[in-house]
């Protein structure tokens, strides 16, 4: 990431990182490489530099969205959600388990921030606070996740995915659902706790000094105006 940090304005690399994003993306149904979830950092760059974009030009975009008719946004949803869905179905029949980057599953992401900006009502209770613990929880979510279906394999004697695929559409998203709240109830516990010590710093709550020294290069734009 470092090397890449003086050009993220660059919008060469955006277009050079939505390329990479597409190729990983379509080579899921097309198995041109393997596609292993843990060997697919390029496939990220473009949400990274999508959500620079956003944070530089901040201003504009919400006023933007502010413009667009209600009824677009939960258009939106529906639809991503429902392509996200039966691409997953698709996918589940080529042995690829709820981890890969799905195409779809960017779409129902870009479609969920638009609806958030367009309705910025809280959806989450005032003991989380996703701007200090969100980072925390996406760096905790894959350990305690090998937990819960660790555990779920010694007390059950199958495989998740196993049981899961016998599972209808239906099924599969009750599940997900439930494994949803029991992680996300895991890494905010331990976010919290880890926030508490002196540890803070690898959950991203600790670098204030540090930044004060060394200010980011990449400002809002509307922050020079």
């Amino acid at each position: 990431m470092l090397p890449l940090r003086r050009h993220w304005n660059s919008i060469w690399l955006g277009v050079g990182t939505l390329i990479l994003t597409l190729v990983y993306g379509v080579n899921l149904h097309m198995g041109w490489f393997p596609s292993l979830h843990t060997m697919a950092f390029f496939g990220y760059l473009f949400p990274f530099w999508i959500g620079i974009q956003l944070y530089r030009h901040l201003d504009d975009v919400s006023a933007w969205v502010r413009r667009l008719p209600g009824w677009l946004p939960i258009a939106a949803l529906c639809l991503t959600f429902l392509l996200a869905t039966n691409e997953y179905d698709a996918l589940h029949h080529y042995g690829y388990g709820s981890n890969a980057l799905q195409l779809s599953n960017l779409l129902y992401a870009f479609a969920v921030l638009l609806a958030l900006m367009k309705f910025p009502f809280r959806l989450l209770p005032t003991i989380v606070d996703p701007r200090k613990e969100t980072f925390g929880i996406y760096l905790t979510h894959q350990f305690l996740l090998m937990v819960v279906v660790g555990m779920f394999h010694l007390v059950a004697g199958k495989h998740l995915e196993v049981v899961i695929a016998g599972y209808g559409t239906a099924g599969r998203i009750s599940v997900w659902f439930l494994m949803t709240a029991i992680v996300f109830s895991g890494c905010l516990y331990l976010t919290k706790l880890l926030r508490s010590t002196a540890w803070a710093w690898t959950v991203g709550d600790g670098f204030r000094a540090r930044e004060e020294r060394y200010p980011a290069r990449i400002q809002p734009a509307h922050s020079n105006s």
